[in-house]
């Protein structure tokens, strides 16, 4: 057996994930599955054993685990940098209602599922935020190809995905909150001053330092200098955080927060644009393959075949939590049940932010190999049947008699 060096494990590694999933990702998207399925399946295959790269790349494991793991840091500093939140004041009464009823019924339902089989509330709670969170970019994606972004419907939707994103913000922070009473001994004295540390350095970062950053690159800065400025802001608040025991996670996503808060509060559109363009690029390209790639790498299969019906129970959870969460929100807007249930499958797709988040969780072992592996089966068979579903709906005109005029 050829004995490559650890560098070529790498370059190899980092390859074979990144050209099978391009290629697998065209036969998707031919079959207009979502670009999740194409890595995680790519991690399964190689999980149970069809292939196997460990026999020539030993340290393949390790090597996903960090690129995957630096992933993930990237993902919720992008996650960060997408919230604006000037937008919550203009959003409009049915879309809150709407979003609000949408979230806290499937949370609910999966919360009171999971502890009836865990009898753990902490799990629970992570499990209902799972069930709870839409996969935006899933939702938008639709839309797009059915011509309803600018349609009242398609607004609902993305109006009650940005609710969803605040959201998203409180759960990663109570992620952050386990994780540090978890990995230390708690005393109210140290507790204050790292909080203390961390608030002054965020505090540096966002009135003085980003600032600062941004004048060395300069108004005619090119993609490349403020792609860097962005990589050494998320450094700096995902080291700090880390080190002040407080996790990365916490930092990395406060991070895109202050970025988005200074150059919209500056108008920095510009520049807003080049780092968030590059970002993405990034992001989707390299990081999101191999973090489900990742995902697929680590799941238990025989815990999760073995435990398949709560994946099931769980799915069923989360798809009627949200029709039933988006029919209430129209009914108390005095709008109809059938564009309710439109909504409802609109933003029935998981399958980003709450795996990555709750892949932390399972490393610290807030979450157990059994509910991680039951949520990933939740988030594929949501993310695949909703928009299915969603299409066939629309297509036949169902629940679109008000919003055809846009």
């Amino acid at each position: 057996m050829v004995n490559f060096s650890f560098e070529a494990q790498i370059i190899l590694s980092i390859g074979i994930c990144l050209v099978s999933t391009f290629f697998l990702n065209v036969a998707a998207k031919k079959l207009q599955l979502p670009k999740m399925i194409a890595p995680l399946f790519i991690g399964l295959i190689i999980n149970i054993g069809f292939i196997s790269y460990l026999d020539f790349i030993p340290s393949f494991v390790n090597i996903i685990s960090i690129f995957a793991n630096f992933g993930i840091i990237i993902v919720l500093f992008f996650v960060g940098l997408g919230v604006d939140f000037r937008y919550m004041k203009d959003l409009s009464r049915n879309s809150s209602i709407m979003a609000l009823n949408a979230g806290h019924v499937p949370f609910f339902l999966g919360c009171f599922a999971t502890f009836l089989i865990t009898k753990n509330w902490i799990e629970s709670i992570f499990v209902g935020i799972a069930l709870a969170i839409t996969a935006e970019e899933v939702a938008i994606s639709i839309l797009d190809e059915l011509n309803l972004l600018h349609k009242r419907i398609g607004q609902l939707i993305i109006e009650a995905g940005i609710i969803g994103d605040v959201f998203e913000i409180f759960a990663i922070a109570i992620l952050g909150l386990f994780i540090r009473a978890q990995t230390m001994k708690f005393t109210v004295y140290s507790f204050l001053f790292e909080l203390f540390l961390f608030l002054l350095i965020t505090l540096l970062m966002r009135f003085y330092i980003i600032e600062w950053l941004l004048n060395l690159v300069g108004k005619k800065g090119s993609k490349f200098e403020y792609f860097t400025v962005s990589m050494v802001i998320l450094l700096v608040m995902a080291g700090a955080s880390e080190i002040l025991n407080f996790s990365a996670i916490i930092g990395a996503l406060l991070a895109g927060i202050l970025l988005k808060d200074k150059l919209t509060d500056d108008m920095l559109y510009f520049e807003e644009h080049n780092i968030t363009e590059a970002l993405e690029i990034f992001d989707f390209s390299v990081f999101h393959p191999l973090i489900f790639i990742w995902i697929g790498l680590t799941i238990n299969t025989q815990l999760l075949f073995s435990n398949i019906w709560f994946g099931i129970v769980l799915t069923v959870l989360a798809i009627s939590g949200k029709l039933i969460g988006a029919v209430l929100g129209n009914y108390f807007c005095k709008e109809s049940i059938k564009e309710g249930i439109l909504i409802g499958w609109g933003l029935n797709a998981r399958g980003a932010t709450e795996l990555f988040a709750l892949l932390i969780a399972r490393s610290q072992g807030i979450v157990s190999d059994n509910i991680f592996g039951a949520i990933v089966f939740m988030a594929l068979l949501t993310t695949i049947i909703s928009p299915i579903v969603f299409k066939i709906l629309v297509l036949n005109g169902y629940g679109l008699k008000a919003n055809i005029e846009g």
